[in-house]
């Protein structure tokens, strides 16, 4: 039961992962430095100090770490009349599920679904203060919409006004399910919108790679999408990954009050937040 639910969870599509740097961790609460936040090398003279590059706590993120599991429970009976394998195909459930989970926590915070994706607070701010929004109808999804967003990741610069290099990543184009087709179209489309005479090259073919997620707050209206290098942006910090653990109690007082002959316990620890607010775009699309 301990293999088949293990299975599950690491059978079941990663999209999520995607998204994060995976950071191993053993604080309930970890302070992440953010990339823009480190320096840059500088010339150094002979007998001259070096300058610091990392800087001081003041300037970490705080990650969330919580620890979330459950037990399952086995009895006598399970056993006895299990004629068609429904234990394992519980199992398999409950890897499944999770594996969904953790999806979930992680795309959830990728959208700032909560407001508090960024050192516990609001990431994406519609007056544009973090520098990461863009609004009004240009920003949907189609080529006009992409190339606003496009540059604007190109135009960031860090705090010693140096440009990021978000560009080394290949960017992810993160959508709700109802706007996948329009984005599969600006990936794979040869022309893009009509211009004077002939149609345009479509510079946004395969420059992307596409993510749904199905945790936006309102799937049925939402115009939303995200844009960016988000591993570069998001962090999946983990004190422990999934666990699985099982006992036999024939001795036991579950067993004797409940005939309760095995159990099993899945589990981890870990949370997931972003450490600077300038490598994903949020585009109201609208």
């Amino acid at each position: 039961i301990s293999k088949r639910l293990i299975d599950a969870y690491q059978s079941f599509p990663q999209d999520a992962l995607k998204l994060v740097t995976v950071v191993p961790s053993n604080l309930r609460e970890e302070k992440v430095v953010g990339w823009t936040a480190v320096g840059q090398l500088r010339p150094v003279k002979e007998k001259a100090d070096y300058l610091e590059l990392v800087p001081p706590d003041e300037k970490t993120v705080s990650v969330v770490n919580t620890k979330q599991g459950g037990l399952i429970s086995i009895t006598r009976e399970d056993i006895k009349f299990d004629q068609t394998g429904k234990l394992m195909g519980i199992a398999s459930t409950v890897g499944q599920r999770a594996a969904q989970y953790r999806e979930s926590i992680i795309m959830k915070k990728a959208i700032d679904r909560d407001s508090d994706a960024y050192n516990k607070a609001q990431l994406y701010k519609t007056n544009d203060s973090n520098k990461n929004y863009l609004a009004t109808a240009a920003s949907a999804i189609g080529t006009t919409g992409w190339e606003k967003a496009h540059i604007k990741l190109m135009e960031q610069v860090d705090e010693q006004s140096e440009p990021i290099w978000v560009m080394g990543d290949r960017p992810i184009m993160m959508v709700p399910p109802r706007s996948y087709p329009t984005a599969l179209k600006l990936k794979l489309n040869d022309y893009g919108p009509q211009g004077t005479a002939n149609l345009d090259v479509n510079l946004a073919k395969n420059a992307f790679d596409i993510v749904i997620n199905p945790y936006y707050a309102s799937l049925t209206s939402t115009t939303k999408w995200h844009y960016g290098a988000f591993a570069r942006e998001f962090v999946w910090s983990e004190v422990w990954p999934l666990e699985v653990s099982s006992r036999t109690s024939p001795d036991s007082e579950d067993n004797f009050k409940r005939d309760i002959v095995l159990q099993v316990k899945a589990g981890f620890y870990a949370g997931c937040g972003a450490i600077d607010t300038l490598y994903v775009i949020e585009n109201a699309g609208a």
